[in-house]
């Protein structure tokens, strides 16, 4: 490990959580001094405190606790990953028991209102077939998984990890959707954290959180590190970070550490930390300039 990456990489994530921090309290902008962070829109360090998460969360896990389709539910949130949409859709019954033309018929409303269907955030493609975005989700994603909801209710038991390899094996469920809602899941009654064995470890890192670690660690970041040497670094610098919370006084920085209990924090802050250090070094910019004036994707 790199030092002087690492030094760069706590203030990097200390400095966001300083800018979340100072925007919930209703303070003018600019809320830091670093010209990176002022110009570029990056997530927060805790996914939680993302608008589209808050949102989720409220309105889909929570409202629909005890649903037997609650998976199911926030699978339809993530792709749509849009609160407008999923508020149509919500107030249609879509959430309440799953009717395919109810959806269709709410994204085609949208559609003819030329309004968004889905958020910006993800990227969501049809795989290569000629159709709208919404008619391959509805019936080449959701219609199999619902097809098969059957065998999602023997999975109550199941860890994170075993949900995620049910999901991963539906088409259209890549690693990247897959860890979004099955880190989703971690927050409802089914995946209790303290009843989930791999709850502070699950993570299906992506090619982000590879290129920065290989910063960290003075490696070439073209060269994709595999999925397991990504989850055992993951959980040395999670260590590394802990130790130095407790021994430096920086409230900021214990709090940050507390966020990495959730290892998709950790692994989605070195997603964020290789657009920094792109910026940073000069090698490109981030593609979503920062505006005060935010959106739900916006953070």
């Amino acid at each position: 490990m790199m030092p002087s990456v690492y030094s760069i990489f706590l203030g990097f994530i200390c400095e966001r959580e300083r800018i979340r921090m100072a925007r919930a309290k209703g303070k003018p902008a600019p809320w830091t001094e670093d010209k990176i962070l002022q110009s570029y829109r990056f997530c927060n360090i805790n996914r939680q405190h993302d608008r589209v998460t808050q949102w989720i969360t409220k309105q889909i896990t929570l409202d629909y606790a005890d649903h037997p389709q609650l998976w199911f539910n926030l699978i339809i949130a993530r792709f749509i990953n849009w609160p407008p949409m999923l508020l149509a859709l919500k107030q249609r019954g879509v959430f309440n028991e799953w009717d395919e033309n109810k959806f269709l018929a709410c994204t085609s409303m949208a559609k003819m209102m030329d309004e968004k269907v889905f958020g910006a955030a993800y990227i969501v493609s049809t795989n290569g077939l000629k159709m709208d975005k919404d008619v391959y989700v509805a019936t080449k994603v959701l219609r199999p998984l619902w097809d098969h909801r059957h065998l999602a209710r023997i999975t109550q038991s199941w860890a994170c990890g075993q949900w995620a390899e049910w999901l991963l094996s539906f088409n259209g469920i890549a690693d990247f959707m897959c860890n979004q809602i099955v880190t989703d899941y971690k927050y409802s009654e089914v995946l209790p954290r303290v009843l989930t064995k791999d709850w502070t470890t699950f993570c299906l890192a992506g090619p982000g959180t590879s290129r920065g670690l290989a910063r960290l660690h003075g490696r070439p970041v073209d060269k994709r590190i595999p999925r397991l040497i990504c989850g055992s670094m993951l959980k040395m610098v999670r260590a590394q970070v802990k130790k130095d919370a407790a021994l430096r006084d920086d409230k900021v920085l214990v709090t940050v550490s507390g966020y990495y209990d959730d290892m998709n924090n950790l692994a989605n802050s070195f997603c964020e930390f290789d657009k920094y250090m792109r910026a940073r070094n000069g090698e490109g910019r981030p593609k979503s300039g920062y505006t005060t004036h935010a959106e739900f994707y916006d953070v």
